[in-house]
């Protein structure tokens, strides 16, 4: 998401708007006060320069490890910091990326001022605390009014940890080797390594007591939903979920892209020996290992037809077709893609877009996407690509598909290299402006009218 985000807005600058950076900074405390100070401008890795703007002590940020003290994520703050930034940046339009540290007295502002609002959909928080919208290792379909809500949350951060991570010498320190070290341990704890059998102690009767307090805390979010001019979901999927919730007054979906993509399609013909690229980390939230279990099964019927190559390093080579290799960067996604036939992105649970899929057919891959993922928009079933449900059976039928044909390479990826557009960051930002011009036209019409 601060990929899209500081690409955007450098685009956007390019274009000859004003714009700045808005963001949650640090937490003194949990009382009404708050403050919004200007920082040096922020510098993306490409030298992209943009003003920025810290909220000093907003709503607490839980990143993605859920919320359990709800009135600390509810309380009011001061309208009149918001009303003075809003009238000294002659703020037109205020475009939201996360609800995380928000206050709803920021929208509130807005509406009083006749700023045009707009949110994108990055995650699902609002909805789930948790961010992953995930329920027992599954997709949450169904929580049962929130009472399946504290099981997910009974280990947030407490008060302490929260001013913690919101404090200038977490800043200072949060890209050390240490902290690096740490992040990484907590965010595969929470994504999961192995999938297992849950060891969540029963908490039935302790989700119904507090059932009323998460759902307090969902209604704090749907009334922020309900200020926003318009609703952007950067997925038929992430939109589709959010609607079961959420009853904006403009919906719309918009997919994402950034900086780094551009068009570099080329036709790809399968190797003698398949070669099949998944790119994401070694979790289970992210599809890693119903892929290899795929791959195991389709090995058993056609071995030695095909390799799977990961980029991380984790003892796996116990397996005669995974082939490890070490992280990459986008300087080397050419050399990633061109070595490449079939590219998987195996989401097990709801993911709201991710550029995996967007990256892999920019250079004319053939991609097979779990229906769970959002970028299931890019791809046409069966003619630039596969959209499968989330399983092993399904994902190793589209995998042996390709090794039974090789040929189908050199077939989808021919079609996307003749009809797949490749969204670029500046026709993004322009569609972004176009939507924000109508949403200011609108505004005026309705001043005119009163």
């Amino acid at each position: 998401m601060t990929t899209y985000c500081t690409d955007l807005i450098a685009e956007q600058i390019r274009q000859g708007n004003g714009v700045c950076l808005l963001w949650p900074g640090r937490l003194t405390g949990f009382g009404v006060s708050c403050a919004i100070r200007r920082k040096n401008p922020y510098t993306t890795a490409l030298g992209d320069s943009m003003a920025s703007y810290e909220l000093v002590n907003p709503l607490p940020v839980p990143l993605l490890n859920g919320i359990r003290d709800i009135s600390l994520f509810t309380a009011s703050k001061d309208k009149g910091t918001f009303r003075r930034f809003f009238r000294t940046m002659r703020t037109d339009v205020f475009h939201v990326h996360t609800l995380q540290g928000l206050p709803v007295e920021a929208l509130e502002v807005c509406r009083e001022l006749g700023v045009r609002t707009v949110f994108t959909t990055h995650d699902f928080f609002g909805i789930c605390p948790t961010v992953s919208l995930k329920n027992h290792g599954g997709p949450c379909v169904d929580d049962h009014h929130c009472s399946d809500c504290y099981r997910c949350n009974h280990e947030a951060l407490t008060r302490t940890n929260l001013m913690l991570i919101q404090s200038d010498a977490y800043r200072r320190l949060k890209d050390s080797l240490f902290i690096r070290r740490m992040r990484r341990a907590n965010n595969n704890k929470i994504g999961g390594s192995e999938p297992e059998e849950e060891t969540v102690p029963d908490m039935d009767g302790l989700g119904v007591a507090h059932a009323v307090e998460y759902q307090s805390l969902r209604a704090y979010y749907m009334r922020m939903f309900g200020l926003f001019d318009l609703v952007l979901g950067n997925s038929s999927l992430t939109l589709k979920t959010f609607l079961r919730y959420v009853k904006p007054r403009n919906s719309r979906v918009l997919n994402v892209t950034h900086q780094a993509v551009t068009d570099r399609r080329s036709l790809h013909v399968a190797h003698e020996i398949l070669q099949i690229g998944y790119l994401g980390p070694r979790m289970d939230s992210k599809g890693y290992f119903m892929l290899r279990n795929a791959c195991d099964v389709v090995a058993g019927v056609h071995p030695g037809t095909f390799q799977l190559k990961v980029f991380f390093r984790q003892g796996e080579g116990e397996r005669d077709y995974l082939v490890s290799g070490d992280p990459y960067t986008y300087d080397d996604l050419s050399e990633v893609m061109d070595g490449l036939d079939v590219l998987v992105v195996p989401s097990t649970r709801f993911e709201t877009f991710g550029f995996t899929a967007l990256e892999g057919m920019s250079f004319g891959v053939p991609v097979i996407v779990s229906a769970s993922a959002g970028a299931a928009d890019l791809v046409e079933n069966g003619c630039n690509g596969m959209v499968v449900e989330p399983t092993i059976q399904a994902l190793a039928e589209a995998i042996e598909r390709f090794v039974e044909r090789p040929e189908t390479v050199a077939e989808i990826s021919s079609v996307i290299c003749r009809s797949f557009h490749v969204l670029t960051m500046r026709e993004h930002a322009e569609n972004l402006e176009g939507i924000y011009l109508e949403l200011i036209d609108e505004g005026h019409e309705r001043s005119y009218k009163c």
